[in-house]
């Protein structure tokens, strides 16, 4: 095989580049493929049958095992650095601690386990780092998930108070 000279992308990556590389090229399909599943879940393009519903419901919680495994890998690599860059950005806090109380509903269910979420956020916007606020989030209740017994309860419980949360 002939290839042009400078058109192999790895010559000349570290290691930790070339994981980089491949951790996000890894993640964002997934990512996108959870995404059309929930998209198939919620109804929009058809009614499915509970037999088809069950079968994608199974398909999304070992493909978050995947996304997960591959945020990890990310992060493992991120953390080798000296400097780990943070892009904070403003978010709507609500809208995040509902989105991932969302995430782990099925996998919660799966176990007869209920998640739910307490406090009052009052509307708060906050500067964060999306990446490592969604790391944090997701070790903690991952954490909870796997040392609650079936049948268990998992509160996440953030409130605004004093200026602070």
């Amino acid at each position: 095989m002939i290839q042009e000279q400078g058109m192999n992308p790895i010559v000349g990556l570290s290691k930790q580049e070339l994981m980089l590389s491949v951790v996000h090229d890894l993640r964002t399909p997934m990512t996108v493929i959870k995404g059309y599943l929930q998209i198939l879940l919620s109804g929009v393009m058809g009614e499915l049958s509970a037999d088809q519903m069950k079968l994608i419901r199974r398909s999304i919680g070992p493909l978050e095992d995947l996304i997960l495994l591959t945020e990890n890998l990310l992060q493992s690599v991120t953390l080798q650095q000296k400097v780990v860059p943070l892009k904070l950005v403003e978010i709507d806090l609500d809208q995040l601690l509902a989105e991932t109380v969302d995430f782990y509903q099925i996998p919660f269910q799966q176990r007869g386990m209920q998640i739910y979420r307490e406090g009052n956020t009052m509307g708060v916007r906050v500067r964060v780092d999306v990446f490592w606020f969604k790391r944090l989030m997701h070790n903690l209740i991952w954490n909870a998930f796997k040392f609650t017994p079936d049948q268990g309860q998992v509160s996440l419980h953030v409130e605004y108070k004093d200026g602070g949360l």
